[in-house]
């Protein structure tokens, strides 16, 4: 698994970042048909976020359109509740997510429609070491435990996993691994478990 370094400030390296739990509340709950600027890691997004990442949200009404805010860039589209089309050419549903590339893309509402967008940097520098390069099934549970997340794994009677959600106490949400990406889903979890543990 790769992760985004923080952004390095002069004589401060990514390890001496302090963690720090950031509180916004907007004026409005939702954005109407407008890119609200969410998080990211300048002075002009009222969450920081040291990495290369950037998240804007917004309500699209039905029958309205809008583009990206930003080109030339990896974005993460995902559609919280609602119905779209890109590009007139496909339909996307609650839950589901997409990625652009480089690529100049318009939103249509096809009924109202709560929109969650990642952008980040493909030049930032990554992390892929991870904490561990090798980590059993019971630890890889318990350093989440550690986070207040719990997680399951749905298994039929042959042995085969197809699912593993997430529990996250303290947001009182839960996730399908599928829903955070190719990388969270079964199949690739249990494939990265070992028998001992190497850091």
């Amino acid at each position: 698994m790769d992760a985004l370094r923080p952004t390095e400030s002069p004589g401060q390296a990514p390890r001496n970042f302090h963690p720090e739990v950031q509180f916004y509340e907007f004026p409005e709950a939702t954005s109407r048909n407008e890119w609200r600027a969410v998080a990211g890691k300048n002075q002009t997004f009222p969450l920081l976020i040291r990495s290369s990442t950037w998240i804007y949200d917004m309500k699209l009404e039905q029958g309205k359109k809008q583009s990206l805010p930003v080109g030339n860039s990896i974005c993460l589209v995902h559609l919280f509740d609602g119905a779209l089309r890109v590009n007139d050419d496909m339909a996307i549903q609650k839950g589901e997510s997409f990625v652009v590339e480089d690529e100049e893309i318009q939103l249509t509402a096809t009924e109202d429609s709560d929109i969650v967008l990642f952008i980040t940097d493909e030049k930032a520098r990554v992390f892929k070491e991870g904490m561990y390069s090798a980590i059993t099934k019971n630890t890889f549970i318990e350093e989440l435990q550690k986070q207040n997340i719990n997680v399951a794994f749905r298994t039929n009677d042959q042995g085969y996993t197809y699912g593993v959600p997430y529990i996250d106490n303290n947001n009182k949400t839960v996730f399908n691994g599928s829903d955070l990406g190719k990388a969270y889903s079964a199949k690739a979890i249990v494939d990265r478990f070992s028998t001992t543990d190497k850091k």
